[in-house]
């Protein structure tokens, strides 16, 4: 009699599947609506957008990432090193800036 062995299955190797999000206009305009308020509470109330604004907004921001998804997922690593460094060097460089001002 001959053995009958079994081989398990090799797992895959590489990266693990992406997860994908889907993006809709609903959660655009809610985002919208929060980065604005803020900004309208910190830097006064000409930021303030209109509930038609926030939807012209809402639907041009969306119609734009729909149609770029491809090249910002490709480029995605870049982007957020981009956001990042304004996120962390922009508001010390808006600082020297006011800084350097009123020392004049």
């Amino acid at each position: 009699m001959t053995d009958v062995i079994e081989e398990k299955p090799k797992a895959k190797r590489g990266r693990p599947p992406k997860e994908t999000v889907e993006l809709s206009e609903e959660s655009l305009r809610f985002l919208l609506a929060g980065i604005f308020n803020i900004l309208s509470e910190r830097l006064g109330e000409h930021w303030q957008l209109s509930s038609d604004e926030l939807n012209y907004l809402a639907q041009s921001y969306y119609k734009f990432l729909k149609a770029q998804s491809k090249v910002i997922a490709d480029n995605l690593i870049t982007i957020n090193f981009v956001i990042t460094n304004l996120i962390v060097i922009l508001p010390r460089i808006i600082k020297t800036i006011k800084k350097d001002k009123s020392e004049q």
